[in-house]
């Protein structure tokens, strides 16, 4: 008699019963494929997550707008040659602007670019901190993938 973990109990043949049963057909043996436990899938998919915006991050930071340089007279007297009738009057326009206090067509254009690099940071950094997330909830998870006799067992007494 054997008692099972339900409680019920099973009877079992003896060796001799057994040893007169017909063997069973060759069959080739399968190898039981593991799959990943929801630990190792959690790990992965935070780590990928993680990576991906590491990568983000990184590109924005490479790209990012350079600070334009101030107006200064000499920068303008060096420039100022070589420019068409058209771009003096941008130049003349963009020194009027700075003189009445707003900012230069420069400094706007760099104010833009860098809210725009700004927003896709944020972006990035929460992209980060959802694969550190995903990361952190996999040390909640159960650490085992089910095996097939676990699955569906059912005490046949």
């Amino acid at each position: 008699m054997l008692k099972c973990a339900c409680g019920a109990e099973h009877t079992l043949p003896t060796m001799l019963e057994i040893a007169r049963l017909e063997p069973a057909a060759t069959v080739a043996e399968v190898v039981p494929r593991h799959a990943w436990a929801l630990r190792e899938r959690l790990l992965f998919l935070g780590a990928v997550t993680f990576l991906m915006g590491l990568a983000m991050a990184g590109a924005i930071g490479w790209t990012w707008p350079p600070v334009p340089s101030p107006a200064t007279p000499d920068r303008i007297r060096s420039q100022i040659d070589s420019l068409t009738v058209v771009q003096t009057l941008h130049v003349w326009a963009d020194l009027l602007r700075g003189l009445e206090g707003r900012p230069r067509r420069e400094e706007r254009f760099y104010q833009e670019e860098a809210a725009w690099a700004r927003r896709w940071l944020y972006v990035a950094g929460a992209i980060v901190l959802a694969g550190l997330a995903t990361m952190g909830s996999a040390l909640l998870a159960n650490g085992h993938s089910a095996t097939p006799g676990e699955i569906g067992h059912k005490c046949p007494g």
